[in-house]
C-alpha cells in the first residue's frame, strides 16, 4: 500500500509550489484576458470558464470557499467579482503571501485561514459555494475532505472540484517518474468521471455535472525540454489535444465535477 503524505510532508511541498509573489501581475493577466498569458501549472484559462458558470446566478453577498487556495490567486479574484471570498490552505508561506498581498491592498471581502481542508474552524453552513482545484487527488481518504466541506456548505449549495484524469498520458507518466525518483508532489491518484461521481454520492451528495476541462495537455508538458523540436512537438500536440477534448468525453488531463448538498 502506498503511503498517504504526512501534513508536515504536504506543508514542504506546497510551500515550495506556492512560492509565487507576483500576484499583481498575475491577477491582472487575469482581469485583462482571462489568464491566457499564464504557461505554468496554474491553469488559469483552463479553469475560468468553469468558474464563471458555477457563480453566474449567485447573489453578489455570497459566499465563496477555495479549498487548498495556495497563494490567494482565484480567491482575490472571486473578492474581485463582489463575493465574500475565504481560501485555506495549510502551507504557511502561502498564506503569508496572500494575507501580505491582501493588506498591502487593503482588500477588505477576502479572508484567509492556515489550516487543514479535513477540519475547518469554520461553522456549520456557511458557504454558498466551494471550489476545490487539483486537491482531494492528494489524499487517501478524500471522504474525509468531502464531509467536512458538506458540512460548512449551505444546504442547496455547490461544490465545484478538478482533478487529474484517468484517461490521459499524465497517469503513465507519473508512475515513470516516481520510477526514476522524479516525482515530488507525495500521493496522488486519478479519477474517472464515474468513480469522481461515487465518491460524490458516497458522502451525501447530488451529482450536478461534470466532465472534460479542456486544456491542451493530454499528452503532457514534458515533450517541450525536447531540444530543437520541443516547443513545435508541444504546440502541435497541444492543438491535437484541444481537438480530441473538446469532441469526446472520456481523454483528457483535466476532469471536473459539480454536486450539490
Amino acid at each position: 500500500m502506498i503511503k498517504e503524505t504526512t501534513v508536515s510532508e504536504l506543508k514542504k511541498i506546497w510551500n515550495k509550489y506556492n512560492d509565487y509573489s507576483e500576484l499583481d501581475g498575475l491577477l491582472k493577466n487575469l482581469r485583462e484576458n482571462d489568464g491566457k498569458e499564464i504557461k505554468d501549472w496554474l491553469h488559469l484559462p483552463i479553469h475560468l470558464p468553469f468558474i464563471k458558470k458555477e457563480l453566474k446566478g449567485l447573489s453578489k453577498n455570497a459566499k465563496v470557499l477555495e479549498a487548498g487556495c495556495g497563494f490567494g490567486h482565484w480567491v482575490f479574484w472571486m473578492a474581485e467579482q463582489g463575493y465574500q471570498a475565504v481560501g485555506v490552505d495549510l502551507a504557511p508561506k502561502a498564506i503569508i503571501t496572500a494575507k501580505n498581498y491582501a493588506k498591502k491592498n487593503n482588500l477588505k471581502n477576502c479572508e484567509f485561514i492556515e489550516g487543514d481542508i479535513r477540519k475547518l474552524p469554520i461553522k456549520d453552513n456557511y458557504f454558498d459555494i466551494i471550489f476545490s482545484f487539483g486537491v482531494i487527488e492528494h489524499f487517501h481518504n478524500p471522504e474525509i475532505i468531502l464531509d467536512e466541506l458538506k458540512r460548512v456548505l449551505k444546504p442547496g449549495g455547490k461544490i465545484f472540484f478538478s482533478v487529474p484524469n484517468q484517461y490521459s498520458f499524465h497517469t503513465l507518466t507519473r508512475i515513470i517518474l516516481k520510477g526514476i525518483g522524479k516525482w515530488h508532489l507525495g500521493y496522488e491518484r486519478s479519477y474517472s468521471s464515474k468513480s469522481l461521481n461515487i465518491l460524490f454520492r458516497k458522502c451525501g451528495f447530488e451529482v450536478l455535472r461534470g466532465g472534460i476541462m479542456p486544456g491542451g495537455e493530454l499528452f503532457g508538458r514534458g515533450m517541450n525540454n525536447i531540444p530543437l523540436i520541443g516547443d513545435f512537438l508541444f504546440k502541435l500536440f497541444s492543438k491535437i489535444s484541444f481537438y480530441i477534448e473538446n469532441h469526446q468525453k472520456i481523454f483528457g488531463f483535466w476532469l471536473y465535477g459539480v454536486a450539490k448538498k
